[in-house]
């Protein structure tokens, strides 16, 4: 073979070798790649929004994704073997077209309303040529079917399309954390070859067609949480639900009772149905699903006594049967489910005592079994379960000691026994429990001294010991628990002074010493806890003048929240020289002490926009009430009563829109979101006179409205725009000097239950009108005339609304008849000491002696002037006297007419 012919042989074989290799690409399928049924095309595009658009839907979806942060960790299991299977495939051009499935993700994307990051904006009929590899959130096989639609927490708005039945190769659909609404189609049960379908956080709403999905032979994960699904869960058709491992439906609104046949899903391994409405008896069935790992069916209203056939999934690592109804004593057989990590039997109606036999839990790291009536001791052989992190007893009617045998839980962080009956000291040993970071002992019956060995609780950020009765002085060494951010010690019999050493506890939000023995000055090193947004040192024995600076307490604690020193024996100026700076306090009482001076005049209101309660009573302030209170817009409690203040009330006060809430229009909106002694509440009885009210100052209702200004030397006339006030509740003016009348506006004040302006100078006449709410009246003591309007609720009230005193007052209620309602006819006489002259003889010597004496006696009246003002004279006196009463009762009063009734 010549040269020639050797390279044009070789030329040939070259370009055949390269015919043969690039083959595979033509048709669709790289080299490196031999082709298996399992390959996938899997698009990686996912949607990256922008900074700012994250922080969007972050906010929108925060509410509804916080819901299932919850203890027993209800998001959704991402173990899913498919899932897998598509992180893993590989990305390449498709080379065959399925126009089916285009047209149906087209009519999807039409049934999209609302796309606010643009996510769908290449899913267009221009570009269904790349819809498996640049069309967001959409994957391919090799054959060009969809095979997973993945749109997530992108806030789209619209409905599922029922073309979505045409995606026949679908295995994977999530479009979870969105805004879809509406019924789920039908026709996805043409699905067949569905694995995973999570449509949770939406609004999707109708009946479910689980009974319907169940049917899927692939079917292994659905998740319907957070939707609007009503209606009874439906039951498992014989021979379904093959394949079934993932069942949570949590957050809806699903009723009626749980289907014993859902132990037809032999695989089943989660089953979520927290939160719906579901009723009747747990089924005894679900003691046949062995492999469940999570059983959560909490916040329902589940009845009767809990299975003890659930002790035979011994597989089970969550149990959650919290906020039901359920009754009877916890099994001791719960102790044989030695998988359990996490139990929460919370909020149920639970009797009898604890189970010792739950020791036998090594495995278990959070015990919830708070808020039931569970009696008895604390086994000491709790300590034994070493694993615990999260021990919650509270709020039941355990007795005895508190377990020294708990120091052995060297893992626990959450160590909450309050609101129980337990007695005797707290275990010094305690101190030992190194990793804990709350604890919760308030509301017992401890009793002793707080142990110093606590502040080895380097991590300790709650301490609640309050509602006890704990003696002794605070140890000097909880300064150094510098991780404190709550320190609760209040209503015990704890003495001496508060230590100076509480200065160092710099990361401090909340400190509650009310109501103990507490002696001496306020240490001026609590300015050091600058975090501090509760402070609360009221009802104790805290002496002297407050430390240089409290003028302004907005300085050093810029996020004061409550500040209460109220029923001490404090002294001096009162501090309220404050506001330079834009405060966040909502709640302030410095009343029942010794302040005195005045209401300093240097406030800037428009600094407190946040102030709801101002309490001041009970002191020796004097001067005027400041005009700056009428510029506190949030305000809505008011008491400066008892006091020696002077002037006239404000005319601004008309402007505290605090007061115009209407109570029909708004929810409660709480003064702070826990309860802020950590112990107990901020007590304080307001007293109007005639009832009692007690109002917990932890929770402050917005329709909460209370001014109070009685007795103290107030002049003037009440204020027009008190009235304005709409949504006042208790109006107490009482024991001042005030003049003037009551004004009919008051009638406009629909809100009104309790309205005292007894013990001043008022007069003029009651309007004949008042709130319909209004239960309390008293204007006694003043110096009102006229009648007593009756009717409505003025029925109500008896004579101790009205006197002593208002000598002009007249009416039934009083037993002192109105004049004006009983003016005689002419020649009648009412008076009580005339003669009556049928009482001095009989009939007909009477008449003859009438007409005789009437000739002569009109004789000499016409004819002697003295005698004829003598006979007719008294009587036209009589008559002009009562002209002009009337006519002074209809004379027109300062606010309006008095109309005597017909």
């Amino acid at each position: 073979m010549t040269t020639s012919n050797s390279a044009l042989v070789t030329s040939m074989l070259a370009f055949s070798l390269l015919l043969v290799s690039l083959f595979p690409l033509i048709q669709g399928q790289a080299v490196s790649t031999p082709y298996t049924s399992s390959n996938v095309l899997y698009s990686k595009h996912h949607f990256q929004p922008t900074r700012l658009q994250s922080s969007i839907l972050r906010r929108e979806l925060s509410h509804k994704r916080s819901t299932l942060d919850h203890t027993f960790q209800l998001g959704k299991e991402l173990h899913h073997p498919f899932v897998n299977r598509l992180d893993g495939s590989v990305v390449a051009v498709n080379a065959t077209i399925a126009p089916s499935e285009v047209n149906a993700l087209l009519a999807i994307r039409e049934s999209i309303h609302v796309d606010p990051f643009g996510a769908l904006a290449n899913w267009s009929a221009k570009a269904n040529s790349s819809y498996c590899t640049s069309w967001m959130g959409v994957s391919c096989d090799d054959m060009g079917h969809v095979i997973s639609i993945e749109l997530t927490d992108l806030m789209l708005n619209g409905t599922l399309n029922p073309t979505i039945g045409n995606l026949m190769h679908l295995s994977y659909l999530n479009l979870s954390g969105n805004s879809l609404y509406g019924d789920l189609p039908l026709d996805l049960m043409r699905c067949k070859s569905l694995v995973v379908v999570d449509l949770s956080v939406n609004y999707l709403d109708g009946k479910l067609l689980a009974g319907h999905l169940y049917k899927l032979p692939k079917l292994e994960y659905i998740d319907f949480s957070n939707n609007k699904f009503s209606g009874l869960l439906p039951e498992v058709p014989q021979n379904s639900c093959v394949s079934l491992t993932n069942l949570m439906i949590a957050f809806t609104n699903l009723y009626g009772a749980i289907p014993s046949s859902l132990d037809r899903c032999k695989d089943l391994r989660v089953l979520v149905l927290y939160s719906n409405q579901l009723s009747g008896n747990i089924p005894i069935s679900l003691g046949k699903l062995y492999k469940l790992v999570k059983l959560v069916l909490g916040i329902n209203g589940l009845t009767g006594h809990i299975p003890s056939q659930l002790t035979s999934l011994k597989n089970l690592q969550i149990l959650g049967l919290d906020l039901n109804n359920l009754q009877g004593p916890i099994p001791t057989s719960l102790g044989d489910m030695t998988s359990l990590v996490q139990l929460n039997l919370e909020w149920n109606q639970l009797t009898g005592h604890i189970p010792s036999q739950l020791a036998s839990l090594k495995n278990i790291q959070l015990l919830i079994l708070e808020n039931n009536t569970l009696q008895g001791p604390i086994p000491p052989s709790l300590g034994g379960m070493t694993s615990l992190t999260t021990l919650y007893l509270g709020n039941n009617q355990l007795t005895g000691h508190i377990p020294s045998e708990l120091a052995s839980l060297k893992n626990l962080q959450f160590l909450y026994l309050n609101s129980n009956n337990l007695q005797g000291p707290i275990p010094p040993l305690l101190g030992g429990m190194t990793s804990l970071v709350e604890l919760w002992f308030d509301g017992n019956q401890l009793s002793g001294h707080i142990p110093s060995e606590l502040a080895s609780l380097k991590n300790l950020q709650i301490l609640g010991l309050g509602s006890n009765n704990l003696k002794g002085p605070i140890p000097t060494q909880l300064g150094g628990m510098t991780s404190l951010v709550e320190l609760g010690l209040s209503n015990n019999h704890l003495s001496g002074h508060i230590p100076s050493e509480l200065g160092s506890l710099k990361q401090l939000q909340l400190l509650t010493l009310q109501q103990n023995n507490l002696s001496g000055p306020i240490p001026p090193s609590l300015q050091n806890c600058s975090f501090l947004q509760y402070l609360i040192l009221s009802d104790n024995n805290l002496s002297g003048t407050l430390p240089s600076g409290f003028e302004d307490v907005t300085v050093f604690w810029p996020s004061l929240y409550v500040f209460s020193i109220s029923n001490n024996k404090l002294e001096g100026n009162l501090p309220l020289s404050l506001a330079s700076l834009n405060s966040t306090v909502a709640f302030m009482d410095f009343s029942m002490n010794n302040f005195i001076g005045t209401l300093s005049t240097e406030v800037d209101g428009s600094h407190l926009s946040s102030l709801r309660v101002l309490l001041v009573s009970y002191n020796q302030l004097e001067g005027p009430i400041p005009s700056w209170i009428g510029g506190l817009r949030s305000l809505q409690v008011l008491d400066v009563s008892h006091n020696k203040l002077t002037g006239s009330i404000p005319q601004n006060f008309g402007n505290l829109d605090g007061y115009k809430v209407q109570s029909g229009n708004v929810s409660w909106n709480p003064l702070g979101s826990w309860n802020p002694s950590g112990t107990g509440f901020i007590d304080m009885v307001l007293t109007p006179k005639g009832q009692d009210i007690s109002e917990d100052y932890a929770y402050i209702w917005l329709e909460t409205t209370y001014m109070d200004m009685s007795s103290n030397a107030l002049e003037g006339e009440i204020p027009t725009g008190i009235t304005d006030l709409v949504g006042m509740k208790y109006l107490l003016l009482s024991n001042n000097k005030l003049e003037g009348g009551i004004s009919p506006a008051f009638q406009y004040m629909e809100q009104l239950e309790t309205l005292d302006l007894s013990q001043n100078n008022l007069s003029g006449v009651i309007p004949t009108s008042l709130p319909f709410a209004l239960s309390t009246f008293n204007v006694s003591y003043n110096n009102l005339n006229g009648a007593i309007p009756i009717g409505n609720q003025f029925n109500t009230f008896d004579m101790s609304s009205y006197i002593p005193r208002n000598p002009g007052l007249c009416g039934d209620v009083i037993k002192r008849p109105c004049v004006v309602d009983n003016v005689p006819p002419i020649g009648d006489s009412t008076e009580s000491n005339e003669y009556q002259i049928f009482d001095y003889g009989s009939l007909p010597p009477f008449a003859i002696g009438l007409v005789s004496g009437f000739f002569v006696v009109v004789a000499i009246s016409l004819t002697w002037a003295p005698a004829f003002d003598f006979v007719f004279g008294g009587e036209v006196r009589r008559r002009e006297e009562e002209k002009r009463y009337v006519a002074s009762m209809l004379r027109p009063q300062q606010y309006g007419l008095f109309k005597y009734p017909t």
